[in-house]
């Protein structure tokens, strides 16, 4: 995997169109659930772009319906 397949909180909320806060309440043992995989290396916490992806790909939209249009 290269370095480029990582995304900060920021670039990864922005890529969501959320705040970095979303996915901050979404991240630890009592976090919300509903939020995307995430990594932590040295401290920080980096989204992997594949894992974004699938997230959106696999969000559901209103009516229950996944955002590819599948039930």
């Amino acid at each position: 995997m290269s370095e480029s397949a990582l995304l900060s909180p920021a670039e990864a909320a922005k890529r969501l169109g959320v705040l970095p806060t979303w996915l901050e309440k979404r991240r630890g043992k009592n976090g919300l659930p509903g939020g995307p995989p995430y990594v932590r290396m040295g401290g920080f916490v980096r989204y992997r772009k594949d894992d974004l992806e699938e997230y959106i790909k696999n969000m559901p939209v209103a009516g229950g319906e996944l955002a590819d249009g599948s039930a």
